[in-house]
């Protein structure tokens, strides 16, 4: 996947040049953390995964056609599908980059100790959005329990 590999690259340069010319100065950096993709992989018309750095972690998706992303508008909000339902991203573009999706996982990412925590939790967050919602409430009522007698902390069968 060379186009994959090309577009994760330009994100983390571009991340990094960030944090050299407009956060160098930052209180809310995490000194513990550093700018790293992880975990990218195909959805839809375009690449999710995460992104961490030392003042954020979000999920992003990068397109695979940049020109047909072209139209969004910056720092508009889109609706994206994903197995466990629907994200709101915000739309974001550099000139290096191009547009790109992102949500907010983190910021700041101060309580993070190491970029082990931070990784470990940004695919975390990727494992919950990209896995089908559990059926957990049609389980229970049509085991007998009352959404009611639940949602009073009941948790007792109905007659039947």
């Amino acid at each position: 996947m060379p186009a994959l590999a090309a577009a994760v690259a330009r994100l983390e340069e571009t991340f990094r040049r960030i944090e050299r010319e407009r956060m160098c100065d930052m209180p809310l950096l995490n000194p513990a953390l550093r700018v790293e993709a992880i975990d990218f992989r195909a959805q839809d018309d375009g690449w999710l995964g995460a992104l961490i750095t030392p003042w954020f972690i979000n999920l992003v998706i990068l397109p695979r056609d940049a020109a047909a992303w072209d139209a969004l508008a910056p720092t508009a909000t889109v609706r994206e599908s994903l197995p466990m339902g629907e994200c709101e991203f915000l739309v974001g573009r550099d000139e290096e980059l191009g547009t790109y999706k992102s949500c907010a996982l983190f910021s700041p990412a101060l309580e993070f100790e190491d970029q082990e925590a931070a990784r470990a939790t940004a695919r975390a967050a990727l494992d919950t959005v990209r896995a089908a919602p559990t059926s957990a409430p049609a389980a229970r009522e049509s085991a007998g329990l009352s959404r009611r007698a639940f949602l009073r902390g009941e948790f007792r069968r109905t007659p039947p």
